[in-house]
C-alpha cells in the first residue's frame, strides 16, 4: 500500500476555469413571508477554490423574481471585503406564490449558471382578504379502458376581473406536456381530460389569452398552476454503483435513493434479489431515503431491489446492468486517512492514474500499475481541504471511474458559541447575547458575523453558511434538508454524507475533453463606474482634437462632484465610490481647457446584460397550512389594529378614480398626419410609477415593465460601438425614434436609453408607417434596407416620445455642453427596526408586536478577544426563539451555531 502527501496549496498550473469563479451566498431572515413584510439579507462573496472573501468584485446583484419569471426588484449591493447587506420591501400587491431570489457578480458571468445563487421563497397574502384559487373542484376517475380522467372547474376571473375570453390549460406529466383550449359555456369554464394510467402527478397551469390594454395599462400575463397527486403510493427507487458501473466479480459499494410522489426522499427498506428471485442482501435507508450496501455481482444475472408496499403489493426496481470488464473505485476513510482502492478484471491494465480535485483545483495526482489486479493508496485527510473532493481514475488518459467524497477536517472550522443572559424571558424583555468565536485550538478569531433571532417554530428550508459553501454550491440539483448533514446532534452525519455523495454525486462517467484553454471576457466590477466616450456633435465618428474636461454631478446620498479628462481615444471614466441611491440622477458638463462649455456627443458605455432567468417550477403554493396559519393570524391582528389607528371614525375610504383621454396637440396632429395614428399610448406618469429604484433610464423601464410592447436589443456600429435600441414587438422592420415629433439622428441613438422618465410626458407607438423611406433619409441619409424574408409582412414602426420641454432630443439638455442621465446606484441601506421597551407605557400594549424576526444584525464583527455583544427586546410572541450565528474569516474559515431561549406569557401584565 502506497502512502502519499497531497499538496494543499500553490498548484497554480492545475486550476480549472471554474476555480477562478466567485461563490455568492445569501443569508435570508426567512424563506416564507407575508406580502407586507421585509426580506432582510446578507451577501457573502468568496473565491471558489478556498472560500476566502473576494478581492475581485466590489458589487453584487440580488434579484427578486416571481413565478412568471418577471423581475420584481433588483438590488445593487456594495461589497466591503466581500460582504454586503440589503433588503426587499414587499407590497400587498404581490400575489401569493413561490418566488426566486438569485444573486451573482458581473465576474460570474464568465462561468456557467451554477455560479448564480438561487433560493426559492414563499410569499403569502393577508388573511383579511379571502383567497380563491383559479382551479377548483378537481375530480379524478378511471375510464373503462383504465385510463385516468381528470375534471375541474376553472375560474379565470380570480386572475383577472371581467375576463370573458377563452383560456388555455396546460397539463404536465412526467412523460408529456399537452394543452387544451377552453371556451366559456354560459360563463363557466370546465376542464375534461384523459391521462395515461401510469401518470403519477399532473400539473395544471391556467393561462389567460393575451390582452392588450392601451392608455395607462399594458398586458400582464396571468397564470395559475396546481399540482395534483394521482398515485400517493408511488415510489421511485434508483441504484448508483460507486465509481459508475457494476463489474462482474468485483465487490462494489452501491448507493440507493427512494423518492415519493412529491419528489422528496422517503425512508425505505427491502431486499436485493437476482433474476431467479434469490435473496442476495438487504438494504435500509435513512429518513431522507438514501443509503448504501455492498454487492459482488455477476454479468450472468440481473439484480432487483424488492420493496413490499401497501396491502403487500410487491414492487421491483432494476439495478444497472453488470458489465463484463472494467474498473471499480472504492473510497474508505478512517479518522486520519483516505484510502483509495482500485480493482479491475481487465487484462494488462496499464497507463493508470488517480487525480483528486477540490473546487476545480488539482490537489493530488500520480500514475501507477495494478499488482494482482488491485491497488491501494493512502492520503492524509488533514492535507486535503474540507468539502467535496472529486476523485477520478483514468485509464489511458480517459476517465474510467469517478466519484465524489466529502472530506471533513475539524481544524478547518471555527468554533462559534452564543449565550443569553437568561434562559427565559417575558414579552418585551431585553435580551443580552454574547457571541464567541475561536479557532480549533481555542484561540480568539476576528471574524465577520451575522446574528438572526426568530421564532423557532417557523423553521426555514434555507441552507446555512456551512451547508451552502460545502454542499449546495458543489452539487447539481437541490439538496434536500442540507442542514441535516451539519447538525451536531446527528450522530449519523458521516454515514448520511456518504450516501448523499454516492447518490446525488453519482458519476457514470461520459468522457468530455477538459477545457485547457479559456479566457475571461468579462472583467470584474470593482466599484460604481460611469464610463463612455466623447464624439463631435456634427461628426459622431470623429474624436475631438484636444482633450475634453468633464464635470459630473450626482444627486444621491451623499451628493458629489467628480472631474475627469478624456484620453487620446476620447474615453472617460468616473469612479462614484459611495453613491447610495436606487435611482441616481446625474449631470455631465463638457468644457475645453479654458472652462468654456462645449457641446459634444456623450456616449455612455452600456451596462452588461443580466443572465437569463431560469425558474424551476414546483407545486403551486396551497392555502396557508398549520405552520403558516399562526403567522398570518398574528399579522392579520396587527393589520386590523393598525387600520383602526390609521382611519378615524369620520374617515370614508373612496375608490380611486382615474380619468384618461388623448389630447390632440399640434405635435400629435402633425405626427398622425405624417406617420399614422398611435396604436399604444403610455402616459409618462405611469412610467414613473412603474420605475423601480434599481432601474436606470427609459430603456430599463421599457425592458422590464413593457416587454410585450417593446423589445430592447443590442446592436453594434463601427463608429458608435455597442449600444441598445428600442424595437416595437413583432415588427420586422426598423423602429424609428421621434422626440416631440422630430426624428432623432442615428448617431444620437446611443444616448436615448439614458433619458430620465420624469422628462417624458407621453410614449406613443405607431406600429406601421408608410413614410419609412422619408424617415430613414433623415435618420440615416438613405432608405431603410429591405426586411429579411419572413411570413409576416415587412413594416417599419415609429416611437414618438413627447417631452415636457417639447424641443426634441437636443431640448432634453437644458444648457450647452450639459448631459443629463440616470443610472443605478448602490442600493440604499436600511437598519432593521427593533423597538426599545426600556420605558414601556400601558397604551403601548394596545399595538401588538408580532415580529417573526425578532432581531437581525448582518454586519457584526468580533473584537480582539473573539467576542461580540448585542442586546435587543423581544416581541409579544410566546414560545422558543431560535438564535442563529454565522461566521466567516477573511481567509475563508466558516462557522455556524444555533441555540434557543424561551419567551413565556406574562401572567402579571
Amino acid at each position: 500500500m502506497l502512502t502519499v502527501n497531497a499538496q494543499k496549496e500553490n498548484l497554480n498550473s492545475n486550476y480549472d476555469k471554474n476555480a477562478y469563479g466567485e461563490k455568492v451566498y445569501i443569508q435570508l431572515n426567512n424563506t416564507f413571508f407575508n406580502n407586507q413584510e421585509t426580506i432582510w439579507f446578507k451577501v457573502i462573496v468568496t473565491s471558489t477554490f478556498n472560500h476566502s472573501l473576494t478581492d475581485l468584485s466590489g458589487i453584487a446583484y440580488v434579484e427578486l423574481i416571481d413565478f412568471d419569471k418577471k423581475l420584481i426588484s433588483k438590488k445593487k449591493i456594495k461589497l466591503n471585503n466581500g460582504i454586503g447587506e440589503g433588503f426587499f420591501s414587499l407590497t400587498e400587491t404581490l400575489p401569493e406564490g413561490r418566488y426566486l431570489i438569485r444573486a451573482y457578480t458581473k465576474w460570474d458571468l464568465n462561468f456557467d449558471e451554477d455560479f448564480i445563487f438561487k433560493q426559492y421563497i414563499n410569499i403569502y397574502g393577508s388573511r383579511l382578504k379571502e383567497k380563491k384559487e383559479a382551479i377548483r373542484d378537481i375530480s379524478i376517475s378511471q375510464t373503462p379502458l383504465e385510463d385516468l380522467h381528470i375534471s375541474a372547474n376553472i375560474f379565470p376571473r380570480v386572475l383577472k376581473a371581467d375576463y370573458k375570453r377563452a383560456i388555455t390549460v396546460f397539463l404536465y406529466t412526467k412523460e408529456r406536456i399537452d394543452s387544451v383550449e377552453i371556451k366559456p359555456k354560459k360563463g363557466n369554464y370546465k376542464l375534461n381530460y384523459t391521462l395515461s394510467e401510469d401518470a403519477t402527478n399532473v400539473k395544471l397551469k391556467v393561462k389567460l389569452k393575451d390582452t392588450k390594454l392601451k392608455n395607462y395599462n399594458t398586458k400582464e400575463e396571468s397564470t395559475f398552476s396546481k399540482t395534483i397527486a394521482l398515485n400517493k403510493e408511488f415510489l421511485d427507487l434508483q441504484f448508483f454503483p460507486e465509481g459508475g458501473k457494476l463489474i462482474t466479480g468485483l465487490r462494489s459499494k452501491v448507493g440507493f435513493k427512494s423518492i415519493n410522489y412529491t419528489g422528496q426522499g422517503q425512508k425505505v427498506s427491502g431486499i436485493i434479489v437476482d433474476n431467479n428471485d434469490e435473496l442476495i442482501t438487504s438494504f435500509s435507508s435513512n429518513k431522507l431515503g438514501m443509503g448504501y450496501m455492498f454487492l459482488k455481482p455477476s454479468h450472468e444475472k440481473q439484480y432487483y431491489g424488492k420493496v413490499i408496499g401497501k396491502d403487500n403489493v410487491v414492487y421491483k426496481y432494476p439495478l444497472p446492468k453488470v458489465e463484463l470488464k472494467g474498473f471499480v473505485l472504492n473510497v474508505v476513510e478512517n479518522n486520519s486517512f483516505l484510502r483509495l482502492d482500485v480493482s479491475s478484471n481487465v487484462e494488462n491494465a496499464d497507463s493508470l492514474s488517480l487525480k483528486v480535485k477540490s473546487r476545480g483545483r488539482l490537489l493530488h495526482g500520480h500514475t501507477f500499475k495494478l499488482q494482482h489486479k488491485s491497488y491501494k493508496v493512502l492520503i492524509e485527510k488533514s492535507r486535503l481541504p474540507s468539502g467535496i473532493l472529486k476523485i477520478t481514475l483514468n485509464h489511458k488518459g480517459v476517465p474510467a471511474c469517478e466519484r465524489l467524497f466529502f472530506n471533513s477536517v475539524s481544524n478547518d472550522f471555527l468554533r462559534v458559541s452564543a449565550e443569553t443572559d437568561y434562559t427565559s424571558y417575558n414579552p418585551r424583555n431585553k435580551t443580552n447575547l454574547t457571541i464567541s468565536v475561536t479557532d480549533a485550538k481555542g484561540q480568539p478569531v476576528k471574524a465577520s458575523l451575522s446574528a438572526l433571532i426568530k421564532e423557532k417554530q417557523y423553521e426555514s428550508s434555507q441552507s446555512n453558511i456551512l451547508s451552502y459553501f460545502l454542499l449546495n454550491s458543489e452539487l447539481r440539483g437541490a439538496v434536500e434538508k442540507p442542514n441535516h448533514y451539519f447538525n451536531d446532534t446527528n450522530i449519523y452525519a458521516r454515514r448520511d454524507l456518504e450516501a448523499l455523495m454516492l447518490t446525488q454525486g453519482w458519476r457514470n462517467y461520459i468522457y468530455h475533453k477538459n477545457e485547457t484553454k479559456y479566457a475571461f471576457n468579462i472583467k470584474p466590477e470593482t466599484d460604481l463606474l460611469v464610463s463612455g466616450a466623447i464624439r463631435r456633435r456634427i461628426n459622431d465618428k470623429k474624436i475631438p482634437n484636444k482633450p475634453v474636461d468633464l464635470t459630473m454631478l450626482t444627486f444621491g446620498k451623499p451628493k458629489s462632484v467628480h472631474t475627469n479628462t478624456t484620453d487620446s481615444l476620447g474615453r472617460f471614466s468616473f469612479n462614484l465610490s459611495n453613491q447610495y441611491a436606487d435611482k441616481l440622477n446625474f449631470v455631465i458638463q463638457t468644457t475645453d481647457k479654458k472652462g468654456i462649455a462645449k457641446d459634444y456627443n456623450i456616449i455612455l458605455d452600456k451596462t452588461f446584460k443580466a443572465p437569463e432567468i431560469v425558474y424551476e417550477e414546483m407545486e403551486n403554493i396551497q392555502l396557508p397550512d398549520s405552520i403558516i396559519k399562526p403567522i398570518l393570524d398574528k399579522i392579520t391582528e396587527k393589520e386590523r389594529t393598525e387600520n383602526a389607528f390609521n382611519l378615524s371614525n369620520n374617515t370614508i375610504e373612496l375608490d380611486e378614480v382615474e380619468l384618461t383621454g388623448y389630447n390632440l396637440t399640434p405635435v400629435r396632429e402633425k405626427v398622425m398626419k405624417l406617420y399614422g395614428k398611435p396604436d399604444v399610448v403610455i402616459d409618462g406618469k405611469e412610467m414613473e410609477e412603474k420605475e423601480e429604484g434599481w432601474m436606470y433610464g427609459i430603456y430599463s423601464i421599457l425592458r422590464f415593465r413593457y416587454p410585450d410592447d417593446i423589445e430592447i436589443k443590442s446592436v453594434f456600429s463601427s463608429s458608435l460601438g455597442s449600444f441598445d435600441i428600442a424595437k416595437v414587438k413583432e415588427i420586422y422592420g426598423f423602429t424609428f425614434i421621434l422626440i416631440d415629433g422630430i426624428p432623432v439622428k442615428f448617431h444620437d441613438y446611443p444616448s436615448i436609453p439614458n433619458i430620465a422618465p420624469d422628462q417624458i410626458k407621453s410614449f406613443e407607438i405607431i406600429k406601421s408607417t408608410k413614410r419609412a423611406c422619408a424617415l430613414s433619409q433623415e435618420v440615416f441619409g438613405d432608405c431603410p434596407p429591405p426586411c429579411p424574408p419572413r411570413k409576416n409582412p415587412c413594416t417599419h414602426a415609429v416611437i414618438n416620445i413627447i417631452t415636457y420641454s417639447g424641443k426634441g432630443f437636443y431640448g432634453l439638455t437644458s444648457s450647452k455642453g450639459i448631459f443629463k442621465g440616470v443610472l443605478e446606484g448602490f442600493s440604499t441601506k436600511r437598519e432593521f427596526y427593533a423597538p426599545k421597551y426600556d420605558k414601556i407605557k400601558d397604551e403601548d400594549w394596545e399595538v401588538p408586536d408580532v415580529r417573526s424576526t425578532v432581531y437581525w444584525s448582518p454586519l457584526l464583527h468580533t473584537d480582539t478577544t473573539g467576542k461580540s455583544n448585542i442586546e435587543f427586546y423581544n416581541g409579544d410572541n410566546i414560545g422558543d426563539m431560535k438564535v442563529i450565528i454565522e461566521a466567516i474569516t477573511p481567509d475563508g474559515k466558516l462557522g455556524y451555531f444555533e441555540t434557543k431561549y424561551t419567551v413565556e406569557e406574562n401572567l402579571e401584565k
